[in-house]
């Protein structure tokens, strides 16, 4: 048997505890950690279902599927438990509700053969925040029904009475024979769209399925099942102490400190990623672009003023997830540095600081005497050239300007932000880095950036305008390298050639900005067929700049499978992340297997595959 672990979507837990984090300091540092994550009895409630999985010879069999909301998190934790990296999967999604992502990981499953027809015996997907007796599930038969060791030919499906529809299935046994009319209603539904209610009854019409409806009242499960309240888990389920504790793992995430009081209510602030949809990467090089903000990943920022209006102090607190300063042992140390490197945000946040403070001094904008603690997370994938850095740097200091008072319209404009935004970045920390990420970030939608060279050393800005973001094409689709390299010293060679004047350089850079300037034109006309000739273009014109050795060979893995389909491919930004389009006729009827073909292929070569949501504009 086949055990899948499922950690996607968010708890009305997590955001209780995101409401009261402001004012209970235990809370605050659990910000941003699934609800199955959360420790109770001393581990992380996974923990206790990963313990029970290795006595029962299950580990090795065993695979997590999560989302880009909670990736960095199943991350840390597999580093803590020893649970291997390879066996975790990332659909990509950032939905809210956990039913929806239910779908598009069955969907992940099959693609990556997880689930397969080879396999003689059933697989059974769970639930990751379950947390109960399991001696006591094997006395009351629930196992048998659940985990297939009786019919283990026949579906079941397992719910909580009474559950939302947002909330995801707590078991569901995949039988071999009915992986086949899955499939069939993977292919003929929206994924993102289709419920479990209309799957489990497509699949019942169709197979033998036993479905069944529990409560923490009439079985062995716990109440964890059940809605639990942000108090309730401090107070009784942070210190439980299951029957199982002798299997216990290390605990990553506990803490215990005393509450704090607060008078002001937190002013919370968002930056989405953005891509580079034509153009890049000519914006640092006096260039033109066309940019895009994006909905499906971003970061935020969460000032809560201090209680005494009186009180100057500022405290940063660190992310347990994204730049954690406690680790549960020397060699997890070790690994966290191996896979995010030595650099966290703490400098990101202090020179935005440090930017915003001087540039207020400067204009005479007066700022509040006020101090404030700051909690901050992202989902934007890292080092993938989605603006993961400068989204935290924009969310940031967009809740300084409101919590200063500062957002009344003309006070700090737009490009002003961005300037700002790009100044943190290069000229206090000495990043690489040009100004489209920080101009769509402040902008939002879809904006046409002109980085012409005497507007911009002599006003230090350049053109921006809106594009009508109801012009780009709905199949837009973005994929990302699971293990990405660091973007801030791409362009490090290219950018010294430029500056001496090397005129294979110039030409190349004037080129990418004439295409940004087609592609105006091709998104006006609807031309999505012109559009996507011109993806390719770019491209062209990047590696003939850059040549293919610095374009890195995983990224141009995904642009040889995108176009071996159909499909126009070029970066987003600086390297990681690829943008693709269908380059044939629209209506093509080829078109839809095609692309289904293209994203089994990106998913068992290790890729993580979205279909874009374009954010609106913000000003």
């Amino acid at each position: 048997m086949k055990v899948v672990i499922l950690l996607t979507g968010t708890d009305p837990l997590e955001q209780e505890v995101l409401q009261l984090a402001p004012s209970n300091a235990q809370l605050s540092t659990l910000y941003g950690i699934p609800k199955s994550l959360l420790p109770v009895g001393g581990q992380p409630v996974l923990s206790w279902t990963w313990a029970h999985l290795r006595a029962t010879g299950l580990d090795g069999s065993t695979a997590i599927v999560t989302d880009a909301r909670n990736y960095k998190a199943v991350e840390r934790w597999s580093l803590a438990s020893g649970f291997s990296l390879d066996r975790v999967f990332n659909t990509g999604n950032i939905f809210e509700a956990q039913s929806r992502d239910f779908l598009s990981a069955l969907d992940l499953l099959i693609s990556l053969g997880i689930i397969d027809v080879s396999f003689p015996d059933c697989t059974t997907i769970l639930s990751a925040d379950l947390l109960f007796d399991y001696d006591d599930l094997y006395s009351a038969g629930f196992v048998d029904a659940m985990l297939g060791t009786s019919s283990s030919d026949q579906c079941a499906i397992v719910r909580t009475k009474g559950s939302p529809p947002s909330e995801g299935p707590v078991f569901v046994r995949v039988s071999a024979s009915s992986i086949p009319l899955v499939e069939k209603f993977l292919t003929e539904n929206d994924v993102a769209g289709a419920g479990v209610n209309s799957f489990v009854q497509w699949l019942s019409e169709r197979t033998s399925l036993r479905e069944l409806l529990i409560s923490s009242e009439d079985t062995p499960i716990w109440k964890w099942l059940s809605r639990v309240s942000a108090q309730n888990y401090v107070d009784v389920w942070a210190r439980k102490v299951p029957r199982m504790q002798q299997l216990g793992a290390p605990n990553e995430f506990a803490r215990s400190v005393s509450p704090m009081p607060i008078s002001s209510s937190p002013i919370v602030s968002r930056a989405h990623a953005r891509i580079g949809l034509l153009g890049n990467p000519s914006d640092g090089f006096f260039g033109k672009t066309i940019s895009v903000l994006i909905s499906n990943y971003w970061a935020e920022a969460t000032i809560i003023p201090n209680a005494d209006p009186k009180d100057e102090s500022i405290v940063l607190c660190p992310n347990p997830l994204c730049d954690p300063l406690a680790f549960p042992s020397i060699s997890v140390a070790t690994k966290v540095c191996s896979s995010d490197g030595y650099y966290g945000v703490s400098r990101l946040l202090l020179a935005t600081m440090k930017i915003f403070d001087g540039y207020c001094r400067a204009n005479g904008l007066r700022l509040r005497k006020q101090g404030f603690k700051l909690l901050w997370n992202t989902n934007i994938p890292r080092q993938v050239g989605l603006a993961g850095s400068s989204g935290i740097i924009t969310a940031f200091l967009g809740g300084l300007i409101k919590h200063h008072d500062l957002d009344e319209p003309g006070l700090i404009p737009p490009y002003i932000r961005a300037n700002l935004a790009l100044s943190a970045e290069k000229d206090e920390l000495g990043i690489a880095a040009g100004l489209q990420d920080r101009v769509i970030q402040a902008y939002g939608g879809m904006v046409f950036m002109d980085f012409n060279k005497e507007q911009m050393l002599t006003r230090g800005y350049g053109e921006y305008y809106h594009l009508d973001i109801n012009q780009l094409p709905k199949g837009l689709w973005l994929a990302y390298v699971a293990q990405p390299s660091d973007s801030g010293t791409f362009h490090s060679n290219v950018r010294s050639r430029f500056n001496n004047g090397e005129q294979e350089v110039v030409d190349g850079m004037n080129f990418l900005a004439s295409l940004a300037e087609e592609a105006k034109v091709a998104l006006a006309n609807r031309d999505e067929k012109r559009l996507a000739e011109l993806m390719d273009m770019n491209l062209g014109g990047r590696r003939s700049l850059y040549g293919e050795k610095a374009l890195g060979t995983a990224n141009m893995v995904i642009v040889d499978i995108a176009r071996r389909h159909g499909h126009a491919a070029k970066f987003s930004g600086s390297g990681g992340c690829v943008i693709g389009l269908w380059k044939g006729e629209p209506d093509d009827p080829l078109r839809e297997s095609r692309t289904r073909q293209m994203v089994v292929e990106l998913r068992k070569s290790g890729f993580v595959f979205q279909k874009i949501i374009p954010a609106p504009p913000l000003v």
